[in-house]
């Protein structure tokens, strides 16, 4: 009887540490990587002003999605304009 007791207190002592460090190590990892600064590509530079390119694929996304709307299709003339 003792044996079994003492299987049922290692078992549940594993399972609170368990549950307590993976949650810790895991937070520990995202807040290393968000220190890390973002670099950030700049794609053009327009009157002194830089453009990334998250900023035109942002906008380049929007135009289509709004000729898309109107049932067209931006030609590849539009698309440099």
């Amino acid at each position: 009887m003792v044996s079994k007791n003492n299987w049922w207190i290692f078992v549940l002592a594993f399972s609170f540490l368990t549950a307590n460090w993976i949650p810790t190590a895991c937070a520990q990892d995202k807040q290393a990587k968000a220190k890390e600064p973002k670099k950030i590509e700049t794609v053009a530079v327009v009157n002194g002003m830089k453009i990334s390119a998250e900023d035109y694929d942002r906008e380049v996304g929007r135009y289509q999605q709004q000729m898309a709307m109107m049932g067209q299709a931006p030609t590849p003339e539009q698309m440099t304009e």
